[in-house]
């Protein structure tokens, strides 16, 4: 891994580290409203799919190993099999997606990233709904009503901000010679 790729990669496992823990916590529900999606958007988006990957891979060791980098300032290996747990699974997966499309689709357009972010959010909402089944023993209604549904017209707002800001990111990044322009 050469050296650019691999500072992009701890600084997107930092990004992640700083914002994950900061929440809106819901009353109704045990899953909170956090700003983590947007570092793995951004993460997908600029880096190659192997080192966003391994960037969220490295976030959730941390969090493992009981640095409070999760939702709330937790930390652990039992917040993995606890109700939010499916969500941070899903996190280097989607990060690995949203790369993976962006090869496929057309570089430098605002569609591709959305499409790309939307079926990321589309792969965290699988994982953190079918987890909260299996931790809350809910069913496909309830865990939808409470892991999915209040959360979708602000995560499609979060799609729409790291959208415009991979844009900007990976032109910026581009002139101080960090990435390649694609």
């Amino acid at each position: 891994m050469k050296t650019k790729n691999l500072a992009l990669t701890a600084m997107f496992t930092a990004l992640t580290m700083v914002l994950g823990p900061l929440v809106i916590v819901l009353p109704f529900t045990p899953i909170p409203i956090t700003l983590a999606l947007i570092p793995i958007y951004l993460c997908g988006a600029l880096l190659p799919k192997k080192n966003a990957f391994s960037a969220l891979i490295v976030y959730l060791l941390l969090g493992c190993a009981g640095l409070p980098i999760f939702s709330q300032f937790r930390g652990g290996l039992g917040v993995l099999f606890g109700p939010t747990g499916g969500f941070l699974l899903a996190y280097p997966v989607m990060a690995f997606a949203i790369a993976l499309l962006l090869e496929k689709l057309p570089q430098q357009r605002l569609y591709s990233l959305v499409i790309a972010f939307v079926t990321g959010l589309i792969i965290c909402y699988a994982f953190g709904c079918l987890m909260f089944m299996a931790v809350a023993h809910a069913d496909l209604a309830k865990a939808l009503t409470l892991t999915v549904i209040p959360f979708i017209p602000l995560d499609l707002a979060k799609v729409a901000f790291a959208a415009v800001a991979a844009l900007a990111l990976k032109k910026a990044l581009y002139h101080a010679k960090l990435l390649p322009l694609t």
